[in-house]
């Protein structure tokens, strides 16, 4: 039975029509996971090569097609959202879905896909108000706007109890990556500290430089055993010295990220450019780093 809080791009079918559809997207993803193994392995038994030599012309045939099936617009209690999935997943990898970042969803997908083997369903939510949504406090340097810093909360209470049972229900109780980009990766640092679902942060370029971040989390647990963390090389030189902050702030949390996890579930990396160089690349990146760690261990 299709879920009725699950909008996909056949909306609109009869029921019967909207199930064969669905049985059409697992064919050809089962296609497309095919061709991606057989191109990796280098070794073939006789019968593994006669089933490949019958079987690759036709996942060829399907390997674009399919990449178009593999993403899917839904709404989860009332809140659009995109979803990748890939057959097999062993990791639900969740992030946010900006006005700008809408444009680069299925970039970051196949990007994802080159930097690791692991298969996974990326999901990422829309965000309609970037600051008032993400923010976890007040910050005049962030907003003048009274609005800001108080609904972090609800984004993450959506997460929580919509977006990760409706997932859950469709894939399977898997781990769980929460990543963003900026202030969407300060929002996932800060959830880490509110909630046990997530396995492993991937915070590319957080904007940790927002007041009070370092005595926030000096003072209080954090519940995730892993977290990753980039910066550009150049954001440090920010003309604007609340904004050039973020580097030593980093760094320090960086510090106590080690001191309490270990070197092994923690890293830093520093990118070329400022904070707006390769932004999808470095978030793929992240997720890949958190997609690789929690499935080695």
């Amino acid at each position: 039975m299709l879920r009725s809080s699950v909008r996909k791009r056949f909306t609109g079918l009869r029921p019967e029509e909207a199930m064969r559809m669905v049985c059409i997207q697992n064919r050809v993803q089962r296609y497309c996971f095919f061709l991606n193994y057989a191109r990796k392995k280098e070794h073939f038994s006789e019968k593994q090569r006669l089933f490949i030599s019958i079987y690759l012309p036709m996942c060829q045939k399907f390997s674009n097609f399919a990449a178009d099936f593999m993403t899917t617009e839904v709404l989860i209690d009332n809140r659009p959202c995109m979803v990748y999935a890939m057959p097999e997943p062993r990791c639900l990898v969740l992030t946010t879905l900006g006005a700008h970042e809408r444009k680069d969803f299925e970039t970051l997908a196949q990007m994802l896909t080159k930097q690791t083997s692991v298969p996974f369903v990326l999901a990422a939510f829309t965000i309609s108000d970037w600051e008032a949504e993400l923010a976890p406090w007040a910050d005049p340097a962030l907003s003048q706007r009274p609005e800001v810093g108080t609904l972090a909360g609800a984004t993450l209470d959506f997460v929580a109890n919509a977006l990760l049972p409706e997932l859950q229900g469709l894939y399977g109780t898997l781990p769980v990556i929460l990543g963003g980009y900026s202030l969407a990766g300060l929002f996932a640092l800060w959830a880490a500290y509110q909630q046990l679902h997530f396995a492993a942060v991937a915070a590319a370029s957080p904007s940790v430089w927002i007041r009070g971040w370092v005595p926030f989390v000096q003072s209080h647990a954090l519940l995730t055993p892993n977290v990753y963390l980039s910066l550009g090389i150049k954001e440090e030189k920010a003309r604007n010295r609340v904004l050039a902050q973020v580097g030593d702030n980093i760094r320090a949390y960086h510090k106590l990220l080690t001191h309490s996890l270990g070197e092994e579930h923690t890293a830093l990396v520093w990118h070329n450019g400022g904070h707006f160089t390769e932004c999808t690349l470095r978030l793929a990146q992240a997720l890949a780093w958190c997609l690789n760690r929690i499935t080695t261990l």
